[in-house]
């Protein structure tokens, strides 16, 4: 499944999205983000014009997904609403930047990785990677169901055997 703009057929009050996936795009997610399964996936995202041929994309995405408990292996049921706050422009927009700010990024020490847009190459972009991106950034990395108890078990170390007492025997004799 796919969800596609043209920034520069975009208008300037900025074009909605509201969608949910379909049962075979759910499957498909859980695959690729290696989860038990994804029950609902939707979003609301709002893309606006940004700059001179970029694009601001914002709104929200949820999901109800099942990942496997760390300690029972069971099914944990985990609501993810999730906001969305990117923007884009075009890749040889975002190199000339590059060049032209290099000497100010020395000497700007509060710009950050994350103030740098996503880029896009060719006349459209698809927002989907980006929405499911933003699910598994919601995911608990260590689900773990309400019941799960972690029972810390003590291991006994077993009765020295005769022939390690013999040799500690012997070794204590000889250093002596």
């Amino acid at each position: 499944m796919k969800l596609i703009l043209n920034p520069s057929k975009l208008a300037k009050k900025g074009q909605r999205f509201i969608g949910q996936a379909d049962a075979a795009f759910l499957v498909e997610i859980a695959k690729q983000l290696k989860i038990n399964r994804v029950d609902s996936f939707s979003w609301d995202l709002l893309a606006k014009p940004w700059g001179k041929k970029g694009l601001r994309l914002d709104g929200t995405i949820s999901g109800i997904v099942a990942q496997a408990c760390v300690v029972t292996l069971v099914p944990v049921i985990e609501h993810i609403d999730e906001n969305v706050d990117l923007r884009f422009a075009p890749e040889e927009t975002a190199r000339e930047k590059t060049r032209q700010n290099s000497f100010e990024e020395d000497i700007n020490f509060e710009a950050t990785p994350e103030d740098e847009p996503e880029t896009y190459v060719g006349d459209e972009v698809d927002f989907m990677p980006y929405s499911i991106e933003h699910l598994a950034l919601g995911l608990n990395p260590y689900p773990r169901s309400n019941d799960a108890v972690f029972v810390e078990t003590v291991v006994s170390t077993p009765e020295p055997s005769a022939l390690t007492r013999a040799l500690e025997a012997w070794s204590t004799k000889k250093d002596q």
